[in-house]
């Protein structure tokens, strides 16, 4: 009996660093809290190819994939690459540089891009901004005490943000329902996660998480 060939797609005897497993604890409650990857082998005829699959962990949906005849890094990055999801301001929709607005400059940097796949996801008008708040807190510490939001060390500028944007206050201390830009260095990075965390993951009208999936 012949036996069938097998590829070997893992080794763990290098001496390259190993990344701790962040997600080891993580059980997603909704789509895009986390995201896995792996990758396995074709066989064909006459070779092996190998596929790599990025998938989101809640609704099994395939975010990104990518074939190749080796199992370089490479591979696994142009399945990682492969799906762009962008969010943001509505303003970039009007806004204009040099005639064009933000989003179309970025649509004609992506049409000469063709290993990606990008979508676009922002509003005709954009939230309010405690709308924008409250969803990103509730994803990161809501009343029932459940964490939902991993934010990896690594993000230094959005920690920061998120431990000091404050609302701004009247001369009279009363509190404003936009925030404080004294420091021009804050607010962007943490604004953006609220155009994609409300995109995704708004209160509905009664509170709580939209709870019907979207992709």
């Amino acid at each position: 009996m012949r036996q069938r060939a097998f590829v070997l797609t893992t080794d763990s005897r290098h001496n390259l660093p190993i990344y701790p497993n962040l997600a080891r604890t993580m059980t997603p409650a909704a789509i895009n809290q986390l995201w896995v990857a792996d990758i396995t082998y074709i066989r064909l005829r006459t070779e092996f190819i190998y596929l790599a699959v990025v998938l989101d962990a809640f609704s099994r949906r395939v975010i990104g994939w990518a074939l190749g005849r080796t199992l370089e890094a490479e591979l696994a990055v142009v399945a990682l690459r492969c799906t762009v999801r962008l969010y943001g301001d509505a303003a970039g929709a009007s806004r204009s540089t040099a005639g064009q607005s933000d989003y179309e400059i970025i649509r004609q940097f992506f049409r000469t891009e063709p290993d990606f796949r990008v979508t676009y996801h922002y509003k005709s008008s954009n939230p309010l901004v405690r709308d924008r708040v409250n969803a990103v807190n509730s994803m990161l510490h809501n009343n029932e005490r459940e964490r939902r939001l991993l934010v990896n060390p690594c993000c230094k500028q959005l920690i920061r943000d998120l431990e000091r944007v404050s609302w701004k206050a009247d001369s009279n201390e009363n509190l404003l329902p936009q925030f404080d830009k004294t420091d021009p260095g804050l607010t962007h990075v943490s604004d953006a996660l609220g155009y994609l965390i409300d995109s995704e993951f708004a209160l509905r009208q009664m509170g709580g998480p939209k709870s019907s999936v979207l992709f």
